[in-house]
Formats: C-alpha cells, structure tokens, sequence
C-alpha cells in the first residue's frame, strides 16, 4: 500500500475549511477505502463548514448529537465533549416561566481550566467598581478630586487570548506610605 503523501496519483490535500452542503457530502464525498481521507471534486477534504436546520438533539456525558438539515439532504453531527469541560458563554438573562435563563449568543470552549478564576477575580473587579466607583488615582490624590478618573484606569484584557492577567493594584511602597 502507497503512501498519500509520497503518491502521485493521490490529490494533494487542502489546508482550507471548505463550506459544503449536505448533498455534496452524501452524493460526492468518497473514499478509496475505510482509513482513507474523504475526496470531493478530487480534492481531500478536512474541514467543512455547513449551515442547517439542528434537530433531534440528544446531549450525552461525553458528546452532543443532532441531525442537520440544509434543504439539500440530512446528515448525523456528533461533538464530542471532555468529561465536565469549561466554557464561556456570552448571552443575555431573560425569564423563561419566570426562572432566570442565559439565552447564549456565543458558547466557546475555555480550554485552561484556571480561566474560571480569572473570570471570578475580573467579576469581583466590576462590582467593586460599580459599587463603589474606580479606585483614586495618583492624579486624583495631588489634584484633589475624585470626579474624572484617568482613561488608563481599567486595564484592557483580551479574555479570548488567554486569562493570564492580573488585576491593577496600588504599588506596595504608595500602600505602606499611606498607613
């Protein structure tokens, strides 16, 4: 048996997500044997992107299975999930039967697992700052208000990089003068 890579008669493969339709996949997508990567229009396919109608949905431990309509055919969808994954949900609260519901706009996995703190320590932050307002600042103390905190007051965080910030604080030296 021949090596994929090293076969000339074997199609290159496309690094590309390429967006498809469920009749493509069923009627054309082939394969020359059991472990072989699936052709379409002579080309290997890896990644694709389909749009459709989800239904029949079963959530299991260990995946979500639906069936996936797109007027051109139906196919099965498994995503297979980690054993108590963590993710970040962004979404709006409304009452649903008067029970407190997220109706999420975005579901993306949050692969380090420390990013839960993260997000607890940057939730304290928020609601210490819309309770009692942002801390004083150097500029505030020597000009004598409080009224206008400086624009570099709140860091800005990239929450989908990583969660490996640390929330400002004042320098110990500034802390010790003030006691």
């Amino acid at each position: 048996m021949s090596n994929p890579e090293s076969d000339p008669e074997y199609p290159a493969e496309t690094p590309a997500i390429r967006c498809v339709t469920v009749g493509q996949l069923l009627g054309r997508a082939a394969q020359q044997h059991s472990t072989a990567s699936f052709l379409l229009d002579g080309q290997v396919i890896k990644l694709t992107v389909l749009v459709g109608n989800a239904y029949d949905i079963a959530v299991r431990s260990t995946h979500l299975k639906f069936k996936l309509d797109d007027g051109t055919g139906e196919i099965n969808v498994i995503l297979w999930t980690e054993e108590c994954p963590y993710v970040r949900v962004t979404g709006e609260l409304y009452s649903n039967k008067d029970k407190k519901t997220v109706r999420a706009r975005s579901i993306k996995p949050a692969p380090n697992p420390y990013e839960i703190f993260a997000h607890i320590l940057r939730a304290i932050y928020e609601i210490n700052i819309s309770e009692k307002g942002p801390p004083p600042s150097q500029y505030a103390e020597t000009q004598g208000s409080h009224d206008e905190p400086p624009e570099e007051q709140m860091p800005e965080i990239d929450m989908d990089r990583d969660a490996s910030f640390i929330l400002p604080s004042e320098p110990t030296a500034q802390r010790d003068k003030q006691n």
